[in-house]
């Protein structure tokens, strides 16, 4: 089973509709679609056939979690990343509701929920939640785990404060339907924060290394013909993603409905000559050159 209130906030990925808890699985009463609940994590994933960018991209990241080890990793994590997100969020209260998209292991909801902020866990893998779920339990903290596509967000309108994606919605070729979603379960005065492969000639430049397909005319067809059809993804280390300009982010993001709009450069904790003072501040001062940024970030207002 699980909690009671969930319905509430619940609906049907397909048609949007009101849904129901018998036992453990999730039944739509206007389409008549019934969603398993495994091992307390409700399973949205519908049964039929995804495209190729979401069928790779759950293959890469299964593999990517196997044999994972989830303290050890959180302990990476933490130092790494937590205080560039932060930065980045506005001042938050105990009881606001949170939603992590492409959590997987979901370390930022863990520490968000340590600060009484209710957490949704929200991916593709049911494998990594359930390890998720099992280390948030074992430490006695609240998360509410669910199995689904970020295409197809179960949850009502206007739900969340809050929400954060970190490289997730460039994992899709239909990623404009993702910040639709996400949109649509933001709360009014509530806003997402965003990040994803900057276009850049640095991550031109270096795309062999992990597959990203630059989003301009020409060259996204020239590279998706190379990485799918010739090296057939073998490359691409983190399935179908996708790099972006800041100009076209606030276009698309805007067109879904947010209004004030915040894009740029990502200054998360770049590694590249750590040893060495002089050469790392050198190094990112270039990452911070137009057309050398490898992350840009947006954060939208609804």
């Amino acid at each position: 089973m699980i909690n009671n209130e969930l319905p509430n906030i619940f609906c049907c990925p397909d048609c949007r509709q009101d849904i129901e808890q018998s036992g453990n699985f999730f039944r739509c009463p206007d389409c008549l679609k019934e969603y398993k609940i495994i091992d307390g994590i409700p399973v949205f994933l519908t049964e039929k056939k995804e495209e190729f960018d979401i069928e790779l991209a759950l293959d890469k990241w299964h593999h990517f979690y196997e044999n994972f080890d989830w303290e050890k990793e959180k302990e990476k994590y933490e130092p790494l990343n937590l205080p560039y997100i932060y930065k980045h969020f506005d001042l938050f209260k105990k009881g606001d509701i949170f939603l992590e998209l492409g959590a997987g292991p979901s370390f930022l909801s863990f520490d968000m929920a340590k600060k009484g902020i209710r957490v949704f866990c929200v991916d593709f893998d049911l494998d990594i939640l359930k390890i998720a779920k099992k280390h948030f339990q074992e430490h006695k903290i609240d998360g509410i785990f669910v199995c689904a596509d970020i295409l197809n967000l179960p949850f009502k309108s206007n739900v969340f404060n809050f929400s954060f994606g970190g490289g997730v919605i460039e994992n899709s070729k239909n990623f404009g339907k993702s910040v639709k979603g996400i949109f649509r379960v933001t709360k009014n005065n509530g806003y997402t924060f965003q990040t994803v492969p900057a276009l850049s000639f640095f991550t031109s430049l270096f795309n062999l290394r992990y597959g990203t397909i630059p989003h301009l005319p020409i060259l996204k067809q020239i590279f998706s013909f190379i990485h799918i059809k010739i090296l057939k993804a073998r490359h691409m280390k983190y399935g179908y993603e996708e790099s972006f300009t800041a100009g076209f982010l606030q276009k698309i993001f805007k067109k879904s409905g947010f209004g004030k709009i915040e894009a740029g450069f990502y200054d998360y904790n770049q590694t590249v000559f750590k040893k060495n003072k002089l050469l790392s501040k050198i190094f990112y001062k270039i990452l911070r050159w137009r057309f050398f940024g490898d992350i840009a970030f947006i954060k939208a207002y609804k």
